[in-house]
């Protein structure tokens, strides 16, 4: 699993779905997922009033988390926390957080060809002429044995997480600690805040001429890894009046509490 933790959760579901095209919305969500389990990004629920004769009302901002100042971060994760590292105090409506970042991305080819970027360093895939015309990513020997083992280690892990799930919740939060962005990507996996996130990218139209499946139904849209979580840990929601570490709180999906929330690469500082 070492192997596998070295990669983001991006680059791992182009992996994983070769011939197929994320749509712009996964790849953005795995991302943004993973940044705030590293702590790089948090979420504050604080109280707002934009007008003294208007209603206090709480509202979630995305700021900087802890490690967003020394994190080295791969090209496709710069392009959601650069307004950030620009201004570490910085605090961004969640709302317009998510449709920033998909503004910024511009078109899912272009998304992809960041995350790729760090792909072909590592030597998984190259990048052939007929790619322009299939869209099929074609690997290399040590991209298609990585593939593999993608596939085999998140069948295996999302059995192992539901069945802790199942009999025993605080078992499954600590399991979910050691599987770092992996975590994101198995079926079993669902919380409250990728629920609301879900909502959120829901109302903003995919670009016309994306290329991947549109994000459609809980189950991720029509991929060939079976229904792949699209949601976030609901620990991370800030529930709070005034949290800003991006982690607290529960979750019933078994990867929650202040265990997680200590920057080890597990699953708690989402």
């Amino acid at each position: 699993m070492t192997s596998l933790s070295s990669h983001s959760p991006a680059e791992l579901l182009l992996l994983l779905e070769q011939y197929h095209n994320p749509s712009l919305r996964q790849l953005l969500r795995v991302t943004f997922l993973d940044l705030l389990r590293q702590q790089v990004l948090a979420i504050s629920t604080e109280q707002y009033r934009p007008h003294f004769l208007d209603p206090v009302t709480w509202q979630q901002f995305v700021i900087g988390g802890p490690a967003l100042a020394t994190y080295q971060a791969l090209p496709h994760e710069a392009l959601l926390i650069n307004a950030l590292q620009a201004d570490d105090q910085l605090r961004i409506p969640f709302k317009q957080y998510v449709r920033m970042i998909f503004g910024k991305a511009q078109t899912p080819r272009a998304y992809y060809q960041l995350i790729e970027e760090n792909m072909r360093t590592g030597q998984l895939f190259s990048h052939h002429w007929f790619w322009r015309l299939t869209q099929i990513r074609y690997l290399t020997p040590k991209g298609k044995q990585l593939q593999a083992a993608t596939e085999n280690e998140l069948a295996r892990l999302d059995k192992e997480f539901a069945s802790r799930v199942a009999s025993n919740p605080s078992d499954a939060r600590q399991f979910s600690q050691h599987l770092g962005g992996m975590l994101f990507l198995l079926p079993s996996f669902s919380s409250e805040v990728g629920h609301q996130l879900e909502r959120e990218l829901r109302q903003i139209p995919e670009p016309a001429h994306d290329l991947g499946s549109d994000f459609s139904g809980g189950d991720g849209g029509d991929f060939s890894w079976p229904s792949h979580s699209d949601t976030f840990d609901s620990h991370c929601g800030g529930h709070g009046e005034s949290d800003s570490s991006g982690c607290g709180g529960d979750s019933d999906s078994g990867c929650g509490g202040d265990s997680g929330c200590s920057g080890c690469g597990g699953c708690g500082g989402d």
